[in-house]
C-alpha cells in the first residue's frame, strides 16, 4: 500500500472516530436532558402525592369530629389537655367499635381522641406527621400524649386556622386554636402543609413561601429536595 493511501485511511479512520465521539457526546447529551426532566416532573409529583393523602386522612377525621354532641376539638374536654397551635386535636363519640388512627380498637361508648401533629423523625433527620389517639371514660383517657404513629415524612411545616362567622358579615374568619372561644361554633377549618420531596434534584434550588400561606415565616436555603406548600380548606359539619 502507497503512503498517501495509508494517509486516506488513517484520515478516514479519525473522521470515524471522531463523528463517533460527537454521536456519543450528543448521545449523552441527551440523556442527561431526559433524566433532568424526568427528576424535574418526579419530585413535585412525590410531594403532591403525600400531601393529597394527608389532607383526605386529616379530612375524614374532621368531617366526623364532633359526633355525639361533643365539640369536634375537645375544647370542652379537660383530660385532653393543652396542645400548641399547630396539633389538631378532635374527638368523637363512638356508637359501635372501630379502629383508631394508631389500629387500636377503640369500644363503643368510648371518646375518641386523635392529635395530628407534626414531630422529629427517629428514623431519620426529617419530621413526620404523627398521630397519636386517646380512649377516654369518665374524664380519665388512655393511651394519650404519646409520641402516635408517624403517617407521612418530609413535612417540615404545619399551620392550622379555626373558622367563625362574623356576626354582621357572615364571613369565615380565620384564627389560632388558642385564640379560639369554645362557645362559638366552628364552621371551617383551613390547614396548610409544606413538604420536601423524598428524593433530590441536580442542583440546589431557592424557594419561597407562597402568598396564600396562613402565617409569616422566615426565609429558608436553597436545597437539592423540592419544596412545595399546600392550603387547603374542610367543612366542619358537627362544629
Amino acid at each position: 500500500m502507497r503512503w498517501h493511501q495509508q494517509g486516506y485511511l488513517f484520515a478516514e479512520w479519525l473522521f470515524a472516530g471522531l463523528l463517533g465521539v460527537m454521536v456519543l457526546a450528543t448521545v449523552m447529551t441527551s440523556l442527561q436532558v431526559q433524566l433532568r426532566l424526568a427528576v424535574a416532573q418526579r419530585l413535585p409529583l412525590q410531594t403532591a402525592t403525600a400531601a393529597h393523602w394527608l389532607f383526605q386522612r386529616v379530612e375524614q377525621a374532621v368531617l366526623r369530629a364532633g359526633e355525639g354532641g361533643v365539640h369536634p376539638f375537645a375544647l370542652d374536654n379537660s383530660a385532653a389537655g393543652i396542645w400548641p397551635d399547630d396539633h389538631l386535636v378532635v374527638q368523637r363519640m363512638l356508637l359501635s367499635a372501630e379502629l383508631d388512627c394508631e389500629g387500636r380498637t377503640a369500644e363503643a361508648g368510648v371518646l375518641l381522641l386523635e392529635r395530628y401533629f407534626l414531630r422529629n423523625d427517629s428514623a431519620s433527620s426529617d419530621k413526620v406527621i404523627a398521630c397519636d389517639a386517646g380512649h377516654c371514660q369518665q374524664g380519665q383517657c388512655q393511651f394519650w400524649g404519646d409520641a402516635g404513629v408517624a403517617l407521612q415524612p418530609g413535612v417540615f411545616a404545619v399551620v392550622i386556622a379555626y373558622g367563625q362567622r362574623e356576626h354582621t358579615t357572615d364571613v369565615l374568619a380565620y384564627v389560632a386554636k388558642s385564640s379560639l372561644p369554645i362557645e362559638q361554633r366552628v364552621a371551617g377549618l383551613k390547614i396548610g402543609l409544606a413538604l420536601l420531596s423524598q428524593d433530590k434534584q441536580m442542583r440546589p434550588q431557592p424557594w419561597a413561601w407562597p402568598s396564600l400561606w396562613l402565617q409569616s415565616q422566615s426565609a429558608l436555603a436553597s436545597s437539592q429536595r423540592i419544596r412545595r406548600a399546600w392550603v387547603q380548606t374542610f367543612e366542619v359539619p358537627h362544629g
